[in-house]
């Protein structure tokens, strides 16, 4: 004789059941048997009634407890509790079937967690691949993460400072109801689908109650008790204050504790980086984003892996505001995005951006030449420190502080030093990069400005003026600023020196020498600075004997030749 087949699926209630319940606010967590809004659809298993069934011999099979077979007659609304038809389909609440618990799995966890197994005990660390069962509530610390799976591949991702437990779970056939509760906090939940046999997925919190099938939605609770949801995929219905409301997909709604759920609004959109770099080569991580009409502030997490499980950083900003990270290891990264609305509704997740870092090899510390320098010749020596994960350095000249106009160009150095060779009088901008052992470069040192200036001119000298005792030398005046060196010298290379001054004028008066013979005089100029240019030619001028010493000389010449013969 067959027996009566059991198929698991959601009906509406024939009855308003539970109409009359004391009202709960929809929190992100399941909210209990005992408190399914009446105005939320009930979940009930169909029975087809096969040759030789009873109502009492069905309830024995599928009830937990098979006296309450009088209402399932109710519900069903049989005359004769007793004559049933082969083919008859009858519906009983899933709450009433026979089940057994579904545990959850703790899949992933980051930073500190601690879970109470049961209502009075104590807590103690959570660990990854922990079971959890009806009772276990699992709170979170700062800066961390826990996702629990359950047996159905429904989930709960739990964030930083939430305290979310498990009121039921359990399992009837392919029929799976989880109950959480959400007391403080923030959760995603994630109910997979199936064809016409969702399970059946609720979360209290202190102000809402939430029912859900085959959807993606996120739960918080703040300090005040106001229940945030925002649906991400498929519908949820929230019921506070004896009024429910279904949320689409995109939208969001607000409960305050003891009012009824408010009008449900269109969540905003995500904030899109402004100017996305292919590799970010320096420190600190700086991003600015696009601005998003209605956003009171932006929610921006960047996290080790695409699924955004393994959190670095979560800041929340405004948006003229800049996300920061100081110090980021070279690597790959993924950020996710989202904006926030005045009241606190967070909008759609943006997919995850690739966020490439690689700093090293970090740029070179400039030692020569000094910023702002001066420099007199056409060749000036470059030199750098060392780094460590450089193999070469690329040295830049340019003519501009934006290096449109480059002048040296080269990537093929291998020490620390550089010079730049013929370059003209003007100002010039230098930089150099690290380059590793792969060839990638990385980023710019800080430009250094240096200049390279001619010498002071040369002040040509006038032909010396004698007359009587004293010399007079004259050189062209090179105006305010500049003083000279004058230098007179018994030969014309100057190796020894007789008279060296540093003067103010352009010209200078000498006492006759008294020896006979050519002297050789030169000057420099010297600018306001101190830098001295280059001598001058050489001018020369002769002193002669005086005519009696020039006699004396002849006839002494004259005597010595007259004693000779």
């Amino acid at each position: 004789m067959r027996r009566g087949i059991l198929s698991y699926r959601i009906h509406k209630s024939r009855k308003n059941l539970g109409r009359g319940l004391l009202p709960v606010l929809v929190f992100f967590f399941l909210a209990p048997f005992t408190l399914m809004a009446g105005s939320f659809q009930e979940p009930y298993s169909e029975v087809t009634v096969a040759r030789g069934d009873s109502l009492i011999v069905i309830c024995e099979r599928y009830l937990e407890n098979p006296g309450q077979w009088r209402k399932i007659a109710k519900i069903n609304e049989l005359k004769n509790p007793h004559l049933l038809y082969p083919g008859q389909t009858l519906l009983f609440p899933v709450a009433l079937l026979k089940g057994e618990p579904s545990e959850g799995t703790v899949r992933f966890l980051r930073g500190d967690a601690e879970i109470r197994e049961k209502e009075g005990h104590g807590w103690r660390k959570l660990l990854l691949n922990d079971r959890l069962q009806e009772g276990s509530t699992v709170r979170t610390g700062k800066a961390s993460a826990v996702e629990v799976e359950f047996e159905s591949g429904d989930s709960w991702a739990q964030r930083s400072d939430t305290v979310l437990g498990i009121t039921n779970a359990r399992k009837k056939g392919s029929f799976f109801f989880h109950h959480l509760f959400l007391e403080t906090g923030k959760a995603i939940t994630n109910i997979k689908k199936a064809t016409g046999r969702e399970s059946r997925f609720m979360i209290d919190t202190p102000s809402a109650v939430c029912a859900a099938r085959g959807t993606e939605f996120r739960t918080s609770v703040d300090a005040s008790e106001v229940t945030r949801l925002e649906v991400l995929e498929g519908m949820i219905d929230v019921e506070a204050a004896s009024q429910s409301v279904t949320i689409a997909e995109g939208e969001g709604t607000l409960v305050k504790k003891g009012k009824a759920p408010q009008t449900p609004k269109k969540l905003l959109p995500p904030p899109q980086i402004s100017e996305k770099q292919m590799i970010y080569k320096k420190m600190p991580l700086e991003l600015a984003f696009r601005k998003i009409e209605g956003a009171l502030s932006y929610r921006v997490v960047i996290a080790r892996n695409r699924e955004i499980r393994d959190v670095l950083s979560e800041q929340l900003f405004r948006p003229d505001a800049l996300f920061s990270m100081v110090q980021l290891e070279d690597g790959t990264y993924y950020l996710q995005t989202q904006s926030i609305d005045d009241e606190g509704l967070e909008g759609l997740s943006s997919s995850p951006v690739e966020v490439v870092v690689r700093v090293n090899p970090v740029p070179p510390y400039i030692q020569f030449p000094a910023d702002e320098g001066e420099y007199r010749e056409t060749a000036v020596p470059c030199s750098w420190l060392s780094v460590k994960d450089a193999a070469a350095y690329h040295v830049q000249i340019a003519e501009d502080r934006e290096f449109r106009a480059i002048v040296q160009d080269r990537s093929d150095i291998y020490n620390t030093a550089y010079k730049a060779d013929t370059l003209d009088y003007r100002s010039y901008y230098f930089r150099v990069s690290s380059i590793a052992g792969d060839r990638y470069e990385g980023e710019w040192s800080d430009t250094i400005r240096f200049t390279v200036i001619p010498p002071p001119p040369v002040p040509q000298i006038d032909k010396p003026d004698i007359e009587g005792q004293e010399i007079s030398i004259h050189w062209p005046n090179l105006g305010a600023g500049y003083t000279y060196r004058f230098q007179m010298s018994g030969d014309e290379k100057f190796s020894s020196v007789l008279v060296d001054d540093h003067i103010d004028k352009a010209g200078i008066t000498l006492q006759k020498p008294d020896k006979a013979g050519v002297y050789y005089v030169r000057t420099s100029s010297i600018d306001s600075k101190g830098y001295e240019g280059s001598f001058s030619e050489p001018q020369s001028f002769e002193i002669k004997r005086g005519l009696f010493l020039e006699f004396l000389g002849i006839t002494g010449v004259l005597g010595l030749l007259f004693l000779l013969l």
